[in-house]
């Protein structure tokens, strides 16, 4: 159904989000691999039977992956509780709460982590990781790709962030579309395919302007099948 085809290409427009490199700190391809090995693995165990249990958890660790990359970059600043430095994070804005889900699955991740590597991997790499492999068994292993890593985690929240990027539940296509243009982010897509990145292909979406993303989304209807 079109509804369905535009959450996939959005889905995967979200996850492209997560994979640009900010300028502070670059991102690399396997950043863990002599710092925490089996620190991917660990999050695709976890993710893999959440998903079973119940796909809406899936579902909602990407929706938490756009919430977070949307407002402040991915840094993980959607999951800091109050405190006194920052008594009212994101967590807490009307877009998010109550809304929002997935901590809980973020923290048994990031427990299962701190068991086999200590301190070692950020909050804002598990979200990204835990986005990409929902990703992973919803389509049935159709959308895959190697996810960079190196984001550090922010240390300030503040509710009133969410409200000035995320757009309502009421927006339609073209709000949407709008908001990601206005964002400035050169999102990446599926550039020289007729289908946004569902068919199977296991390398990375190439780049496209943010103009095209209205090109992408409206073709998505027609194109792809539940």
């Amino acid at each position: 159904m079109a509804s369905s085809a535009i959450l996939a290409a959005v889905t995967l427009l979200l996850l492209s989000e997560a994979c640009h490199a900010s300028p502070y700190y670059p991102l690399q391809m396997g950043y863990y691999h002599d710092k925490c090995p089996q620190a991917e693995a660990i999050v695709k165990a976890v993710m893999e039977k959440a998903v079973h249990q119940n796909p809406g958890n899936g579902a909602a660790v990407i929706r938490m992956l756009f919430h977070d990359c949307f407002v402040e970059g991915c840094d993980a600043s959607v999951l800091l509780d109050p405190t006194p430095f920052s008594p009212t994070p994101e967590k807490l804005s009307p877009p998010n709460d109550p809304s929002l889900r997935g901590f809980e699955l973020i923290d048994a991740i990031k427990d299962a982590l701190e068991a086999a590597c200590p301190g070692v991997v950020s909050c804002a790499d598990i979200i990204a990781f835990a986005a990409r492999d929902a990703s992973y068994f919803l389509s049935g292993g159709k959308v895959y790709f190697d996810m960079p890593a190196g984001r550090l985690d922010g240390t300030f929240s503040n509710a009133s962030e969410p409200l000035k990027f995320l757009a309502a539940p009421t927006s339609n296509l073209s709000t949407l579309i709008g908001s990601f243009v206005v964002k400035g982010s050169w999102l990446e897509a599926a550039a020289g395919h007729r289908k946004p990145h569902l068919a199977g292909e296991t390398t990375p979406p190439a780049s496209l302007l943010p103009e095209k993303l209205g090109d992408l989304l409206l073709r998505a209807p027609v194109e792809l099948s539940d």
